[in-house]
């Protein structure tokens, strides 16, 4: 799924609940891989030297908890102990491209299956110290995979139906792309 939006300072992005395919749940655990990729423009400044991105999008995967104090709370499954770099100190972070990156890619595979009712996907804004408010909301553009480890070819086929059942406004993209070509 590709999912194209908007966000502002000190706002959380969700969409959940995310429909998980049946041939992905076994036993009430989500069994398979998921990945994350996530793309943005942000603002940059060549006088800040390595600090040159000004904004961060953190995005997560990963399920909701009921609170009966408030909104849910959200545990993010996706990348803990994933790509290199992507925890740890922040030093490590920002050199593996895990952080204050506009192109990052998150995975995470549960052969053991990861426990969950409700998944969702969520996005944050984190500026540098100092740096002002956005004025407009910063684009990003998300895409989550969810892959079967056995490649059951089933997954694809089952999340178009649960999206339709779940009344999701979805689109299918072009699989081709022509290219004028001149002789």
């Amino acid at each position: 799924m590709l999912f194209e939006l908007s966000i502002s300072d000190a706002m959380k992005w969700r969409k959940a609940p995310y429909p998980i395919p049946a041939s992905l749940l076994h036993e009430g655990k989500f069994r398979g891989e998921i990945i994350v990729t996530a793309v943005y423009a942000p603002r940059v400044d060549a006088s800040a030297g390595a600090e040159y991105v000004r904004f961060n999008v953190d995005v997560g995967f990963g399920t909701f908890t009921p609170n009966p104090e408030g909104e849910p709370h959200f545990r993010t499954c996706v990348p803990a102990l994933g790509e290199i770099g992507t925890t740890g100190l922040e030093k490590a972070q920002v050199e593996h491209g895990g952080k204050w990156s506009p192109v990052k890619i998150y995975r995470r595979r549960y052969p053991k299956g990861m426990a969950g009712d409700v998944w969702g996907l969520q996005a944050t804004i984190l500026r540098r110290a100092g740096e002002p408010a956005l004025v407009d909301p910063l684009s990003v553009v998300i895409a989550v995979t969810l892959r079967a480890l056995d490649d059951n070819p089933n997954v694809y086929s089952e999340g178009r139906r649960l999206l339709a059942a779940s009344n999701w406004i979805s689109q299918d993209l072009s699989q081709r792309v022509d290219v004028p070509v001149r002789t």
